[in-house]
């Protein structure tokens, strides 16, 4: 019995010694840790919005290691950003700056920078020379395009290079393109571009422009939207010409062997007036926005090539945007005529109905142009608000749960309309318009 006990003694004291090394050092390394650093460490991030940071030991062999728990995080002020133990801020204004701290082991990092700002303007440049954004998105190596429409002229794709906005192509237009509506990138990189009765591809290894369906999209007068399957399949939607009637109808191509062709043509054509946005649900399903031949906003699934109109939104005349959510849910904005007013809709599949968000149309709103989701499903909603003043200006709205809060708790400065939205890996919510209230500028903002 003295025996064991001897050994227990031994074995714990042992451990103990393992365990009981200077308090500058870790169990994975014998050196002494002779510094802290964290990243990033200068930022811009906007109210309401989260900076994850991260801290790294360095050790006097000359090594690093991430450190990842025992942390203590500190913000200088706390009005300004809050931070958590896990190192997430939380940006609580829309001005100031933060110092942000990491203290682990008796040494504390040197401050990283957090300020608080508003919306950001993207350097102008080229960009000030169009009438306004009218699609964003980013390519499969995280940069970002905008599409964009003169007052007169050609259009164009501009690509961002973190200092500036340069052509496409390496020119400011597309041969033969006045309106540039919406972009998109396949799998492989190549980018298209869609508006008037035309759709562009750029190659990921081009040195000019192509027309694709041979030039020839049938009787289109607008595409509105383009959409890219898991087969990398282009589709666009938009409006045609009726050859019977003469009026103009919602219409969706798909491309197939280089030939722009009409799906569900006869569902649509009888039923709707335009198609304004088109996506592809989670488990790969078509879906189509717009409005019908009765001014009513609706939306139509495609199932084995005939288009079902799955419910009519009778608040609005015309859906503007469709979009999903992580879990497949259907979400649509529009704009009420009387008064004219922001509202977004949810699908319940299981009552095949349509719910307003919150059950109430987006307060000092005057329209509803896009949805977009964050990484953790929070839900955006972009368009033009009304100021205290009268004036109106473009905004974004955040879904809270129990109510819409202007993001950023400010309208976009120096705007007239907030439209296309699309969020980096980053967390950054990019956002396209028109920063004159004349509508002769183009703009694009980010919110971090």
């Amino acid at each position: 019995m003295k025996k064991i006990s001897y050994l227990l003694f031994i074995i714990i004291f042992f451990v103990a010694g393992c365990n009981g090394g200077t308090s500058e050092s870790t169990p994975e390394h014998s050196a002494s840790i002779i510094s802290i650093s964290i990243t990033p460490d200068q930022s811009k991030i906007a109210e309401g919005f989260t900076q994850q940071y991260s801290a790294m030991a360095v050790y006097s062999d000359g090594t690093t290691s991430p450190i990842t728990s025992d942390i203590t995080w500190v913000s200088s002020d706390p009005n300004i950003a809050i931070i958590d133990n896990n190192g997430l801020a939380t940006v609580q204004v829309s001005n100031g700056t933060s110092y942000i701290t990491a203290k682990y082991k008796g040494i504390t990092s040197p401050p990283a920078i957090l300020e608080a700002v508003s919306w950001i303007a993207l350097e102008s440049g080229a960009i000030s020379a169009f009438y306004g954004v009218n699609s964003l998105a980013f390519n499969n190596s995280d940069n970002l395009f905008a599409a964009v429409t003169p007052l007169s002229g050609l259009a164009a794709v501009l690509e961002w290079d973190g200092n500036s906005w340069n052509a496409v192509g390496g020119n400011d237009s597309i041969p033969s393109f006045t309106i540039a509506n919406s972009i998109v990138f396949d799998s492989k990189n190549n980018l298209y571009v869609g508006g008037g009765s035309a759709v562009w591809k750029w190659e990921s290894d081009a040195t000019n422009w192509l027309e694709v369906g041979n030039g020839d999209v049938p009787l289109a007068i607008n595409i509105f939207s383009l959409a890219v399957d898991k087969n990398d399949t282009l589709y666009a939607g938009g409006t045609s010409t009726d050859p019977i009637t003469s009026r103009a109808v919602g219409t969706v191509w798909r491309l197939l062997d280089n030939n722009l062709v009409v799906i569900g043509e006869s569902t649509l054509s009888s039923a709707s007036s335009e198609i304004t946005s088109i996506k592809f649900s989670n488990d790969g399903i078509l879906y189509a926005g717009g409005g019908t031949l009765q001014d009513v906003g609706a939306v139509w699934k495609l199932s084995n090539g005939v288009w079902n109109n799955i419910g009519l939104l009778v608040e609005a005349y015309s859906v503007n945007a469709i979009g999903f959510d992580s879990s497949n849910n259907l979400y649509a904005i529009g704009t009420t005529p009387n008064p004219p007013t922001a509202i977004v809709w949810i699908w319940d599949d299981g009552t095949k109905k349509w719910n307003i968000v919150g059950d109430t149309s987006i307060p000092f709103s005057f329209s509803g142009n896009s949805i977009a989701f964050d990484s953790n499903d929070n839900l955006y909603a972009s368009g033009v608000g009304i100021a205290s003043s009268g004036g109106n200006f473009g905004a974004v709205w955040q879904w809270g749960g129990t109510s819409w809060n202007v993001v950023c708790n400010s309208y976009i400065p120096y705007s007239h309309y907030a439209a296309p939205m699309v969020f980096d890996n980053n967390g950054a919510l990019y956002v396209g318009g028109s920063s004159s209230m004349y509508d002769t500028s183009a703009g694009v903002w980010v919110a971090y």
